[in-house]
């Protein structure tokens, strides 16, 4: 929602935010309103790095993410 109440984006299962944060270490861009029930979690930076390392898949996903949320 932005600042007027209107709705800019709509995320589902399985969906992540802040990883601009998180690859490019720049501010939040965003300010994330849950309307359901949300189960959330966070993850560390070194974490990230380490999944990034493991999954070249997962990392490639990110990427793509961010370049999205842009």
């Amino acid at each position: 929602m932005n600042k007027h109440g209107v709705v800019v984006h709509e995320l589902g299962a399985g969906s992540y935010v802040g990883e601009n944060g998180m690859l490019f270490g720049c501010p939040r861009l965003a300010t994330v309103v849950a309307v359901t029930h949300v189960d959330a979690y966070m993850l560390a930076w070194g974490d990230l790095q380490q999944l990034f390392r493991l999954s070249g898949a997962f990392h490639a996903q990110v990427k793509q993410t961010s370049v999205l949320h842009t």
